[in-house]
């Protein structure tokens, strides 16, 4: 009886064929997974941050009369660390935190008061210049003030006259935020902007790799 099989070449032709493939559709897959977790990191965020701010104007009254410091100290860590632990850490589940970090973190390079949750994310007080607070949601957080806009950080506000945490950015046009949010300047707040419009999903335009 004959016994049939595959030949060297034949073999080493289909490996090959499989690598080429692979090597076309591995990226993709790969930029899909990174959108996925960043989407579901930030929306974590933002809705954790909203809920503790909901939670702590039960005892803290409504955060339009909460204190945001001054513009002469808005940059100082000390400052940001009190303003954290009166309204917002005991509304932060604590099986969440994995640390804290105070001092030169800001994505600007200043002071800033930072707590690391244990899935790699981290929520940054970044300043408290009076009348709100600017926040960065860390989707990874790096060290110090690593880390690229509208990819591994998101910027958002606390301003007193609004009633919800805002981007600065709600009145902007798509055209605006897809141009706006590569750059550094803006700290990805058009970056959270668009996610948000997309229904918490990275859209198939987004302007940066992930």
């Amino acid at each position: 009886m004959k016994k049939y099989a595959f030949t060297l070449a034949e073999v080493l032709i289909t490996l090959g064929i499989i690598g080429v493939v692979a090597a076309m559709t591995l990226p993709v897959v790969i930029s899909n997974y990174n959108k996925k977790v960043t989407a579901v990191r930030l929306k974590k965020l933002y809705t954790t941050l909203s809920q503790a701010i909901i939670l702590s104007e039960i005892n803290n009254g409504e955060h339009k009369y909460w204190e945001y410091g001054d513009f002469n100290h808005h940059r100082q860590a000390d400052i940001m660390e009190a303003w954290w632990n009166k309204y917002l850490k005991d509304y932060i589940p604590n099986d969440m935190v994995k640390q804290v970090v105070s001092g030169n973190t800001s994505v600007s390079g200043d002071d800033s008061y930072t707590v690391i949750l244990k899935d790699g994310s981290a929520i940054e007080i970044e300043a408290l210049p009076g009348d709100y607070a600017r926040i960065i949601l860390r989707t990874r957080y790096k060290d110090r003030n690593e880390g690229i806009a509208g990819k591994d950080y998101f910027g958002v506000f606390l301003f007193r006259t609004n009633t919800k945490l805002s981007t600065y950015h709600e009145n902007r046009s798509m055209e605006y935020l897809l141009e706006a949010c590569p750059k550094k300047y803006y700290q990805g707040q058009p970056c959270t902007e668009l996610i948000l419009r997309n229904g918490w999903e990275i859209p198939d335009n987004y302007p940066i790799k992930l």
